[in-house]
């Protein structure tokens, strides 16, 4: 691709030509281009399985404060320190020097303890107190405290105000034995961007998890030597939780309070999470009129310790008859507006205060949306404020009285003096989102008004009707449809981004393009192969017609089912269709802040996203609408120029719309004469441009298919592995007739015995890797070898091998089996000219969950595009310095193509094999892709019974020669005489059911195998559905194993699967299962759009013989009993 940025010195006819043709071979990289396929996994907080929940007694708090200070802000931690009777809480007020009246006695305080000295950092920041340095370690000694069953540590300065029952609530949220570390930034936008958004502003108050607190104690000292630089002690806190991979957890309860004067507008409209904490009291009024500052404050805790969970929670509502709007912020004070005013005005936060600093605008910007007071005093809202609170039999009544009356207005207002509220104890439930409560205004004989909270009840949706909406849809009957777009009434579409990304699909295929749930579980209960319906999903307009005529009659079969995504799932499964991945349908099964998934979006465009009332709003100190709209203002493109401009389809197979045709139609679209000058362009091109041989996407690129002559293989082995794994090499190396593969074998070490077999071809060369005695290995774990960093480098060490016209580099270990023509064939579905990462993941998740879910597993065996690999391959030996601590190779490559920006694309057909034990669960529901790699043949048993491994392996590879792309392709039919259902995995197996299953079921993965590992619970998960073998042997199928194949008129290929074993004497299953079919040729669009072969069940005269015959679907066929 460089070549496209470097200018090309031809005439002005030429260049005109080189460059259109350039924009068409480019359209044409862009159009070809597969999503990849990462799983990502849950980032949602998790709740704590300790046997009993949080509470106070879990918390230490370090307090930063100095001996001067101490005596004039004791009182404001005094508000809040063992605010319950009988319950010490535990912590330390950090001070320089003892005050002169030490207050440790006190047992409403916290005791003092005197800081470490700080001398020897140094502190180089001009105009600042190097005593940041003294507070910024506070959180190193307060864990030096060592106090016994911490969760979380709570950090703050003197004049932070916390609200301790919040703080266990809202920290009870999440999973303490992670490594957490949440707060919030400060109203000012100045501040929050010079010290970063990323930083939980130190005055607000802090948490940092257990376990993140206690590695950060131990490198803080060494860690803040290098912010010398620095302000202030939380930007030194920040830095160094930056350094060790942990990001803010953002919690708008912590209030920084960088405001001065009278920040009434900020209490009264504060988010709707609970209050955590306030700062700066001595820069701001009186909270409450006519009392000092700690009156207010002590006033205030009158109601925080009625209701703390509710204490300036917001509602709104609305008196029709006079057209008030009433906005409550409990436990303070309740405005009554004398006009309608809409919901999201009243969430404003009224600009009362002023700015933290003088100065320019940046610092009148804030971090949340404002309203200005209005200048016109009758116009402004009336002010009640909190008089009492009491708590009884008839739940909380708080009482609150008119502060002053804006204007001379006539009754009821003038003659309304006190409004009284009533509620019931909040008890907030933190596995639920929060929702904003309702109040009504209620009839009163005295001159005051009662307000009384519900919930709004949600309604229930039909999965039926909802399943239904498909068809409905289809039934509209729109003209020049390619697509039908469906998804829930609180999904969020990106239009131009749908267009965008369908668009490279061609709608006259059958696709059913969506997305999985983020949690595994999910998934895994209603399937990995299902579009979640929350997350939307589309379907091209040629299916959608046949899916629609079927529909009704198929889900009548599953009345069993939980959802509408589910029943359409398995009718489009019936139809032979599966789900092609893209990963920017976003499902959004998460609760709380979702920041952590926004901010590490894959490489695609954004879809869709779901349920924003079970979420955060997505933007701090906004609802939820507006964070949402705030995002849609970063569009770059709206629906009219959609509309306008318009994406073309794909109008024909990609590998036979080549640069010269696109060069035709562009040049017919700038005159039709150039037709003729087009003739001879390419010799008129390659005469006068030196720079065109560089050109990657060039004419006979396209022209020429890609064979196993454009690939080249590096095979990482060692001189000791490979005397015992060169057999399984054999296997596949040079299989293919009249072709001489190119690739590598590379060890550590060689012999002259070793390298005898190259010269009759059978297996490739070897070659001695180069010296890596330079590259540190520091892997702290046990298993770990630093032969990884030379198994990492065969991928330079293979480009540099310097073979000519290659396209694709593949790599994988002296155990992988490849299978080359399926690796020739699924790769031309790619253009080499971009770059490409092509892979798997492991079949565990606790493997995946480790190492990564867009990571390519290189025992399964990957491939890199060859303009990446050139790339790839002279920033290698640099990138790999960085990554000293990493186990294994792949995740070294993994972690350079991440620097390069590249995402793996997933193919399913690369097999990890980390599994155990027997394997054929897997083998014979191999997902409907070309088989391209097995992988641990020593770890599982043999995949044949009654025969080694090797000799297994060489069976199935006679299958694989006959008809490679078939190879363990599953298809299933039924058998309705006996209701019996038969599963063949081409070339493996076949399977018998002396009952009827529905296909899904079929098509999960029999859990025949072991685990990979031992351990936790994760060790036990798998990245596909799985069923359980069943406890009575007589339930389970009958195996019938291939026994041979042969050829028969017509091209016809007979396979012949004779029963394993019988597992009843009832059983009836015969004893050979014969299986008729024409060799597959997958064409582009097959590639592409991957549908289920049908079989059928045909009479046979012979005693104990089944005969099947295997066949493509017919357009509207169902795979089911009928």
């Amino acid at each position: 691709m460089e070549s496209f940025h470097n200018p090309i010195k031809t005439q002005p006819l030429t260049k005109f030509i080189l460059v259109s043709s350039s924009i068409c071979a480019l359209s044409l990289c862009v159009s070809m281009l597969l999503l990849a396929k990462p799983n990502v996994g849950p980032s949602s907080p998790q709740h704590v399985s300790d046997s009993y929940p949080t509470t106070v007694d879990h918390l230490v708090f370090g307090l930063a404060s100095t001996g001067a200070s101490w005596p004039k802000r004791k009182d404001y931690t005094k508000l809040w320190w063992n605010f319950k009777h009988n319950q010490t809480m535990r912590g330390c007020v950090f001070v320089d020097t003892l005050p002169h009246e030490n207050a440790n006695t006190d047992a409403s305080l916290p005791p003092l303890c005197v800081s470490e000295d700080t001398s020897r950092f140094p502190y180089t920041y001009k105009g600042g107190l190097r005593s940041a340095i003294r507070v910024a370690r506070v959180v190193k000694e307060t864990v030096a405290l060592n106090h016994s069953g911490v969760r979380w540590y709570v950090f703050g300065d003197d004049d932070t105000i916390f609200f301790p029952h919040n703080l266990v609530k809202t920290l009870s949220k999440y999973d303490h034995r992670l490594w957490y570390y949440v707060g919030s930034n400060s109203e000012i936008y100045e501040g929050t961007q010079v010290f970063g958004f990323g930083m939980a502003f130190g005055g607000g108050g802090f948490a940092i998890s257990s376990s993140l607190a206690q590695v950060l104690a131990k490198v803080l000292d060494s860690c803040i030597q290098r912010y010398s630089h620095l302000y202030g002690s939380d930007a030194r806190v920040y830095s160094c939780i930056t350094e060790l991979g942990v990001g803010l957890t953002h919690e708008p309860g912590f209030h920084q309070v960088d405001l001065r004067g009278n920040i009434f507008g900020l209490l009264a409209a504060h988010p709707l999470t609970p209050l955590l904490s306030l700062h700066h009291p001595d820069y701001i009024d009186p909270i409450f009129p006519n009392m000092t500052t700690i009156e207010s404050l002590q006033h205030l805790f009158e109601a925080v310790n009625v209701d703390s969970e509710r204490i300036l929670r917001q509602t709104v509502c609305y008196e029709k008859r006079l057209s008030w709007t009433i906005s409550m912020s409990w436990g303070y004070a309740v405005q009554v507006f004398q006009n309608n005013i809409l919901l999201p005005e009243v969430l404003r936060v009224q600009k009362t205060f002023m700015q933290w600093l003088e100065g320019d605008v940046l610092r009148g910007i804030y971090t949340f949306n404002i309203r200005e007071v209005d200048p016109d005093p009758c116009k402004r809202p009336t002010i009640f404020y909190l008089d009492k609170v009491s708590s009884g039999k008839d739940g909380i009544i708080s009482s609150y009285k008119k502060y002053f009356q804006n204007c001379s207005f006539e009754a009821p207002m003038k003659e309304l003096e006190v409004i009284k509220v009533v509620t019931n104890k909040l008890y907030l439930d933190n596995t639920q989102t929060p929702r904003r409560h309702c109040c009504d205004v209620l009839p009163s004989n005295a001159d005051t008004s009662h307000f009384l909270y519900t919930y709004k009840p949600g309604g229930l949706r039909s999965a039926i009707r909802v399943a239904r909406v498909v068809k409905e849809t289809v039934a509209l009957n729109h003209s020049g449809v390619r697509w039908y777009v469906f998804g829930d009434d609180d999904t969020i579409f990106f239009p131009h981004n749908l267009v965008k990304t369908l668009s490279k699909y061609d709608h006259r295929l059958w696709y059913y393009v969506g997305s999985n749930s983020e949690i595994y579980e999910a998934s895994q209960v209603f399937g990995f192969g299902m579009a979640f319906g929350g997350g939307g999903f589309a379907i091209s307009s040629s299916l959608a017609q046949i899916l629609a005529k079927v529909f009704d009659s198929c889900i009548q079969r599953y009345s069993h089912l939980y959802g509408s995504d589910a029943r359409v799932y398995s009718c489009i499964t019936e139809l032979g269709v599966g789900l092609t991945h893209e990963p920017g349908f976003h499902q959004v099964d998460l609760r709380g802040n979702i920041f952590g998934l926004l901010a590490a979006h894959p490489l695609t465009p954004l879809l869709s996203l779901h349920h924003p009332d079970h979420t955060d709003p997505i933007f701090p100190n906004m609802t939820t609408t507006k964070s949402l709209q705030h995002l849609f203002e970063a569009q770059p493109r709206g629906i009219q120029n959609i509309e306008e401009e318009g994406i073309p389809p794909l109008n024909k197979p990609l590998h036979k719309i080549t640069t010269t045709q696109s060069l035709i139609i562009n040049l017919l679209l700038v005159s039709f004469s150039l037709c003729a000058i087009y003739t001879l362009a390419p010799v008129l091109l390659l005469s006068t441009s030196s720079n065109l041989e560089n050109v990657h996407f060039s004419l006979q690129t396209v022209h020429e298919s890609t064979t196993l002559d454009h690939l080249v293989f590096g095979i990482a082995s060692s001189g000791s592995s490979w005397p015992k794994r060169k057999e399984y090499v054999k296997l596949w190396w040079n299989s293919v007739v009249n072709t001489t593969m190119k690739g590598c074998v590379f060890v550590d070490s060689i012999n002259q015995d070793q390298d005898k077999d190259k010269d009759n071809g059978t297996l490739p060369p070897l070659c001695v890797s180069e010296d890596i005695s330079r590259f540190r290995y520091t892997y702290p774990g046990r298993g770990g070898m630093r032969s990884a960093i030379r198994v990492a480098r065969v991928v330079k060490e293979t480009v540099a091998l310097n073979h000519s016209r290659v396209r694709w580099y593949v790599f994988g270990d002296d155990d992988t089996l490849f299978f080359p023509r399926n690796l020739v064939k699924t790769l031309s579905k790619y253009d080499h000219g971009l770059w490409y990462y092509i892979g798997a993941n492991s079949e565990s998740y606790k493997q995946n969950w480790f190492f990564g879910f867009g990571m390519g597993f290189g025992g399964a065996g990957f491939a890199i595009s060859s303009s990446l690999a050139r790339v790839l391959a002279k920033v290698f030996d640099s990138c790999i310095e960085r990554y000293p601590h990493l186990y294994g190779s792949d995740a070294r490559v993994y972690s350079c193509m991440t620097e390069l920006g590249v995402g793996l694309t997933h193919e399913p057909g690369f097999h990890q094999v980390d599994l155990r034990g027997n394997g054929f669960g897997l083998l014979t529901a191999h997902p409907v892709t070309p088989l391209l790699s097995l992988h641990h043949p020593d770890y599982t048993d043999p995949i044949f019974p009654y025969m080694t491994t090797i000799k297994a392996l060489q069976h199935l590879f006679e299958a694989a020669n006959v008809d490679s792309q078939r190879l363990l392709q599953q298809t299933v039919c039924y058998e309705k005489r006996l209701s019996r259902t038969i599963s063949v995995s081409w070339g493996y197996a076949a399977q018998v059911y002396q009952n009827h299953m529905s296909l899904p079921d079929v098509l999960k993965v029999e859990k025949t195998f072991k685990h990979w590992t031992g351990g936790n619970v994760l060790a036990d998960l798998f990245t596909f559905n799985t069923r359980e073998l069943h406890p009575d042997p007589c339930k389970r199928p009958t195996i019938f194993y291939l026994e041979n194949l042969s050829h028969a008129k017509h091209g016809i290929i007979i396979s012949s699967y004779r029963k394993s074993f019988q597992n009843c004497s009832s059983n009836v299953a015969p004893d050979v299962i014969r299986v008729a079919t024409s060799k597959l040729e997958l064409d582009i669009k097959q590639l592409l759009s991957q549908r289920r072969h049908c079989c059928d069940v045909l009479p046979s005269s012979v005693p104990g013989l089944m005969e099947i015959a295997i066949r493509e679907c017919a357009e509207d066929e169902l795979i089911h009993m009928q």
